[in-house]
């Protein structure tokens, strides 16, 4: 076991030294100095011969071996000769031995290992990912200032290097206050492009959503909306969620793109209502589209993120962050690839994403079929909680329409 250990950390090591390297080579290739730009420009023939096209330049295969395969393997050679002083002799020849394997294969598929082959990169929607797949490597290749991670992410987490937000088209919801504003705020100055606004009663409600032509094109869907209203929580933190997110995914489906969504969750998807009998409508809500997360999370046809905050500084109440503080936070974390966000200070939203992995899911379609695209049938169900027994259902409607 401590043979195991010690050669997976040392292969980890020699990845990540070599990602750092990589990163600076990157840095260099318009260097004022000679020597720096040169050795920035050997690394650019690998990105030459497999180009932003994910195409392989044949022109440059030869180069391609001396300047960057190369290279890599001696990277990784001489870390795992320095790390070898603080392990055993045999964790030292197995690492080496897996090295050179990796060498001798590159070697013989001349350059085109599976990371660097001729296919369209699949969306990383991997609800939880720590090693470099083929499909995440490739994006290095389409965006050559993000994904630098070769074997292992832990480079891109700790640079802030796993994510392309600035060439994204995003559309946002809740931007009249609290989160959803500062999530403008901070995507708008990271976006080349205009963030699209989509407003309650104007663009979509419970029922539907109005304004499927705003949807079109784009990249990034962010619900950030919500209610604590006993009357209007399960319309607003439920219903209007699968509603945009559904006509998001149908647009998405003509237009032949894969969707990716942010959805703000809450802490109480995790902790009761504390007895406060108001709080229970919202915390039914949260929790219903919660397990509709989950199905999203793990759907591989949607890159879906969860943010999670604590209470917070809103139109909604008190809390102990700040609005900023939040959508920062999330931002950062977004950058590092992660699909899940907590934003917390109670420590409940961490203890959420155990819940959240093992909650059994609901696939809207399942259950509903196309009901968010027929508003009389929506109308009948958006007083409803979509998986909870009839009696408590009975209870729910009766906290939030009065006694009939």
């Amino acid at each position: 076991m401590a043979t195991f250990l010690e050669v997976l950390i040392l292969l980890l090591l020699s990845s990540f030294v070599f990602d750092g390297i990589h990163y600076f080579l990157h840095r260099l290739e318009n260097h004022p100095h000679p020597f720096l730009r040169r050795l920035g420009q050997m690394h650019a023939d690998h990105h030459r011969f497999f180009d932003e096209n994910l195409k392989i330049n044949e022109s440059y295969r030869r180069k391609n071996l001396v300047n960057h395969v190369l290279p890599e393997a001696l990277t990784a050679y001489t870390v795992i000769l320095l790390g070898g002083i603080f392990v055993s002799g045999l964790s030292l020849l197995i690492t080496l031995s897996v090295q050179t394997c990796f060498l001798a294969l590159n070697l013989y598929w001349q350059g085109e290992d599976p990371h660097h082959r001729e296919k369209d990169p699949a969306p990383s929607s991997r609800f939880f990912s720590f090693w470099v797949r083929a499909n995440y490597h490739r994006l290095h290749h389409i965006f050559p200032n993000r994904y630098y991670s070769s074997f292992h992410r832990l480079f891109d987490w700790l640079m802030g290097t796993g994510h392309h937000l600035e060439t994204k088209r995003y559309a946002v919801s809740g931007t009249s206050s609290g989160l959803g504003r500062e999530l403008l705020l901070s995507l708008s100055s990271l976006s080349n492009y205009s963030i699209v606004r989509l407003k309650h009663g104007r663009d979509f409600n419970g029922l539907q959503v109005f304004a499927k032509e705003k949807l079109r094109g784009i990249d990034v869907l962010v619900l950030s909306h919500g209610n604590r209203e006993p009357e209007k929580s399960m319309s607003a933190n439920y219903w209007s969620y699968v509603n945009l997110i559904e006509a998001y995914r149908k647009v998405c489906e003509e237009e032949g793109r894969t969707p990716e969504v942010w959805a703000v969750g809450s802490e109480i998807e995790f902790h009761p209502s504390f007895g406060v009998k108001s709080y229970v409508p919202y915390l039914e809500s949260k929790r219903a589209f919660q397990r509709v997360a989950r199905y999203y999370a793990f759907y591989p046809g949607l890159i879906y993120r969860h943010i999670v905050p604590a209470a917070f500084r809103s139109q909604m109440g008190w809390g102990f962050f700040s609005a900023r503080t939040v959508a920062r936070f999330s931002l950062f974390m977004i950058k590092r690839q992660m699909h899940y966000i907590p934003v917390t200070y109670t420590g409940f939203a961490i203890l959420n994403y155990f819940k959240f992995l093992f909650l059994s899911y609901q696939n809207p379609r399942d259950l509903y079929g196309e009901t968010w695209f027929d508003p009389d049938l929506a109308r009948a169900l958006t007083q409803q909680v979509p998986y909870i027994d009839r009696k408590k259902q009975n209870f729910f409607v009766e906290l939030q329409l009065g006694p009939s």
